[in-house]
């Protein structure tokens, strides 16, 4: 008689990626798992999410006036542009893009720097023009 199949017979290597493949995957769902667990309960547990109030009894009646969250934030007036002197600008750019005025928005120089700084390192450290991308 004619047999129309063979035998499927699995390679060694074949089952021993695939062993390997269900083990990486297999610990980087218990690391993914242990983890999450981890930033819930460190979530839980801080009072952050608790905002700080500022009240005010003027006029005989609590009100309030401000609504602080996080540790550090505090209330500032908004100022307008203009009111804000034009070297604040300037050192913002001298910070951060010198050739901010002088590319069309996007700064080959720049992105080539970092390009060649990144390769160099062997990962991100450095990057192109922020201020317009």
């Amino acid at each position: 008689m004619l047999r129309l199949s063979r035998p499927v017979r699995h390679p060694r290597i074949a089952v021993s990626v695939a062993v390997a493949l269900w083990l990486v995957m297999e610990s980087a769902s218990v690391y993914l798992f242990i983890l999450n667990r981890r930033l819930t309960r460190e979530l839980v547990q801080h009072t952050w999410r608790e905002p700080t109030l500022i009240m005010t009894n003027a006029g005989g009646r609590p009100a309030e006036v401000a609504r602080l969250y996080g540790v550090d934030w505090r209330v500032t007036p908004p100022v307008s542009l203009d009111r804000i002197p034009p070297y604040v600008g300037d050192a913002f750019l001298a910070a951060e893009d010198v050739r901010f005025r002088h590319h069309f928005g996007i700064d080959p120089i720049g992105m080539l720097r970092a390009l060649f700084a990144n390769v160099r390192a062997g990962g991100i450290t450095q990057g192109g023009s922020t201020i317009d991308q």
